[in-house]
C-alpha cells in the first residue's frame, strides 16, 4: 500500500472517530441547545420590548388625557 493512501486512510478513520465520538454528540447537543435558548431569549426579549413600547404607548395616552384634564379643569 503506498504511503498516500496509508495517510488518507488514517485520516478518514479519524474523521470517522471524531464525528462518531461522545464528545462530538455532546458538543452538537450543546450547539442545538444554545441555538434553541438563543432563539427563546431572543421571542422573550422581542415580547418585553413589545409590552414596554405598550406600556409606554398607554403612558402617554395617559399624560395626554391628564394634561387635556388640566386645561379643561383651568378653562
Amino acid at each position: 500500500m503506498p504511503s498516500g493512501t496509508l495517510a488518507v486512510s488514517v485520516e478518514r478513520e479519524k474523521t470517522y472517530a471524531l464525528r462518531n465520538s461522545p464528545l462530538t454528540h455532546n458538543s452538537r447537543a450543546l450547539s442545538s441547545a444554545r441555538s434553541k435558548f438563543s432563539s427563546i431569549r431572543r421571542v422573550f426579549r422581542s415580547s418585553i420590548a413589545r409590552s414596554n413600547a405598550e406600556m409606554s404607548d398607554a403612558r402617554i395616552a395617559d399624560m395626554n388625557g391628564e394634561k387635556m384634564s388640566a386645561r379643561i379643569g383651568n378653562l
